[in-house]
């Protein structure tokens, strides 16, 4: 991977620097440069792929199966996680596990202009389409991120014009593929799921669908429109943020068609791993506030990088310990949980 080449001759920088030849750096450029490694250093924690780590993927599918309802269940929001982080792994390897697992097919869809990939696998009773997101390594991938400008939709508001552009470059491939399945008149479900980019993409997707869609399911996504495309959205979605994840709180401020929204219901992991069910309003009216040096107090409540939260496979490890060990997970003390929101929101509201 190039990132890890350039990580590793940032370190060797810092190692001169510090070792040798102190006079090249001033402290203060010294100091640029840590930050920098470590920052490479988290995104590539970030970017781990579950087979350079042994994860097992899916490994709670006999004891949790897919629940076919659109309300929130903790064993979906583990599937999905699963099949969004394999969405980054090889696809025939994707396809093997999926496979492996009670599917009967496994369809990749994939845009040589913009990167934009993405797979549908089924069965008798569900159909799920799993959104890749970005790869940090692949331009196209970070040149859709950058295009933060919205463009107005036919489906209600407008959205960042680069995801746009991206879920058009798959949809007459991903549309044909769909119909397809659905030949056999089998009534299956559909689910959206997707992280990081592939969240947005997600997003978008179910929007369009809308009546078609079961729920939504999204982990580490961006906002993807504005209050018009908030108002418009009406498929049950679930939105997780795993701790400071600081993906979440982007694209921000104005554009050239209003102000960035998320849109679903928030579902928070904390720092260790517990999902919390309520004080959710808080959370999001905190989010709302704009105020993003005032979350600089969230992170280091956290204790951990607002980088390597974003990371897909930490999604995965995190929802899995709650459907296979729950047990091994610290006291999910609400009430703690509660007063700490409520302290944050007092403090940020204080302060507009």
């Amino acid at each position: 991977m190039k990132l890890r080449s350039f990580l590793y001759t940032s370190i060797i920088l810092v190692f001169i620097s510090n070792s040798f030849t102190k006079a090249l750096f001033t402290p203060k450029q010294r100091g640029w440069i840590q930050k920098i490694v470590k920052t490479l250093s988290d995104l590539n924690v970030a970017a781990k792929l579950g087979t350079e780590i042994n994860y097992k993927y899916l490994e709670f599918s006999k004891s949790a199966p897919i629940i076919l309802d659109s309300r929130y269940h903790l064993e979906n929001a583990a599937w999905f996680s699963d099949l969004s982080s394999l969405a980054y792994e090889d696809f025939e390897y994707a396809k093997k596990v999926t496979l492996s697992n009670g599917f009967s097919d496994f369809l990749r869809i994939h845009s040589k202009k913009t990167g934009t990939d993405c797979f549908v696998v089924y069965d008798d009773k569900i159909m799920i389409l799993v959104f890749r997101g970005t790869e940090i390594n692949s331009v196209k991938d970070l040149y859709i991120d950058s295009k933060a400008l919205q463009t107005k939709t036919p489906y209600g508001g407008s959205v960042h014009i680069g995801f746009y552009n991206a879920l058009n470059s798959v949809w007459p491939q991903l549309s044909s593929v769909i119909q397809t399945i659905r030949k056999d008149k089998k009534k299956r479900k559909l689910f959206i799921t997707g992280h990081s980019l592939g969240a947005a993409l997600a997003t978008m997707a179910a929007n369009r669908m809308e009546k078609k869609v079961l729920a939504c399911y999204t982990f580490g996504s961006p906002r993807v429109g504005n209050w018009a495309f908030k108002r418009s959205y009406k498929v049950p979605t679930y939105r997780f943020v795993n701790s400071a994840d600081i993906i979440t709180r982007v694209p921000f401020g104005l554009t050239n068609k209003g102000i960035y929204r998320h849109v679903g219901k928030i579902k928070h992991l904390d720092a260790v791993g517990n999902v919390f069910p309520r004080a959710l309003d808080k959370i999001e009216r905190l989010y709302s506030l704009g105020l993003n040096w005032k979350l600089i107090k969230l992170w280091k409540s956290f204790r951990v990088s607002v980088i390597e939260n974003h990371g897909f496979i930490n999604y995965s490890k995190a929802l899995k310990q709650n459907v296979l060990y729950p047990e091994s997970l610290p006291d999910n003390d609400q009430v703690r949980y509660d007063e700490w929101i409520e302290k944050l929101l007092l403090q940020a509201e204080s302060q507009k």
